[in-house]
Order: structure tokens, then sequence, then C-alpha cells
């Protein structure tokens, strides 16, 4: 293969790479968490298309909870998710996301959008438990307190629950001893039908995919011009 072709091929697949990047953004108004809310009811597009559960989540620093306290505050902390926690976890130092953590979101829906839903997890730093209505449905690592036990692992999967309820909460505990300046809930959780979230996750991962292949296409294109 000439240089020439290998920066056609290189020019095609990072147009591909553009158009799937294109895909991901949320260019419509979707509804966005307030004060630890999701409030769905009234919206339609959520039978047919992912939703990214960003906004004002509830935080509870230092804590590892499926349920909430019984001594619950009348006013609770928030923070946004995604982003890095490092400021929210720590008070005596918010450069550092060392520390673990439980953020709490609650959904409200119509009756009709109740039923199989599905959820996608691209990134969190770096152990962590999703539960859902009470149910533990996904996890990476270890979550523990204790470092010596801890074990993190940030990688993306999907896991699906039945919901008959109109109103039900999300917790995630996370625990973060590997990386010192980022934390938390670094991507947006999706929420969906399966199929929409199984073609998002599958989308993510060419799209990954994808990724690594320009980078050896380069190098391998630099090689050529190194050498010839």
């Amino acid at each position: 293969m000439n240089i020439k072709r290998i920066a056609i091929l290189s020019a095609v697949v990072i147009a591909v790479i553009c158009v799937n990047m294109l895909s991901l953004f949320d260019w419509d108004h979707d509804p966005v968490a307030k004060q630890g809310v999701m409030d769905l009811r009234g919206w339609t597009e959520g039978a047919t298309k992912p939703l990214k559960l960003k906004g004002e989540w509830e935080f509870y620093p230092g804590q590892l909870l499926s349920r909430l306290p019984e001594n619950q505050p009348a006013s609770f902390p928030y923070i946004q998710a995604p982003g890095n926690w490092g400021p929210s976890l720590n008070a005596d130092d918010a450069r550092s996301a060392i520390g673990y953590g439980t953020y709490r979101l609650t959904v409200v829906m119509d009756a009709e959008q109740a039923g199989q839903i599905a959820f996608c997890v691209p990134l969190i730093r770096s152990a962590h438990r999703l539960i859902v209505d009470g149910q533990e449905i996904g996890a990476k690592g270890i979550v523990v307190t204790d470092p010596a036990q801890y074990f993190g692992q940030a990688v993306p999967y999907v896991a699906w629950k039945k919901i008959a309820k109109e109103r039900f909460d999300i917790f995630v505990q996370v625990v973060n001893f590997d990386h010192a300046v980022s934390g938390g809930i670094i991507q947006p959780i999706s929420m969906g039908p399966v199929a929409a979230i199984v073609g998002e996750h599958q989308r993510i991962a060419a799209l990954d995919f994808a990724i690594l292949v320009v980078y050896l296409l380069f190098t391998l294109y630099f090689g050529l011009l190194h050498f010839f």
C-alpha cells in the first residue's frame, strides 16, 4: 500500500469518525436533572432515544449508600454529573479526586414510560456499583473504603431492569484511589429503551475502535515517510 492510498484511507476513516461523533452530540433540548430530580413526565422522545442523565445529582461524600439515610438533612448537597467530583468530594483540597461517595438521582415519569429500561455506563472512575430501584444491576471493580482491598476498573457496559413505578431512585456508589485529579461520573450515564441503549453502546465501541485504527494508520504513514 503506497503513501497516497494510506492518506486517502485515513481521510475516509476520519470522516466516518466525525460523522459518528456528531451523532452522539445532544442537539435536542432533552430534560436535565434539577436538584436531584429528573422529571420525564410529558417527554415522549424517551420511547425511541436514549437520555443522558445530566444535571444536578444529590451527592453524599464519604458515604456508600444504597438508600437514603434515616437522618437525612433537610437540604441536599448537589453535584454536576458528568464532571470531576474533586471540589465536591474534598472540601479541604478541591484538587484531589481521591476518596469515595454516592450519587443519587430520582427519576419521575409517566405510567406508560415504565417497563424494561436499559442503562449505558461509559466511564466512571474508578470502582462503582449501580443501584436502580433498590437493586444492584451493574458494577465494576471492588467498591470498598479500604485502599488495600479496593480495585479500580473503568469499563463501559450496558445493564437493564424492569421498572414498574412512576418514581424510582438511582444510586451510584463510587470509590477512587487511582486517579489523583479526576474521579466520579466522568461521562454521562444514559437511560432508555434496550434497543436504543444497546445501539448507542455499540456505536461508542465502534468509534473507539475507529480512533485506534486512525492512530495506527498515522503511525504507519509517518513511518513510511521517515524510511522512504
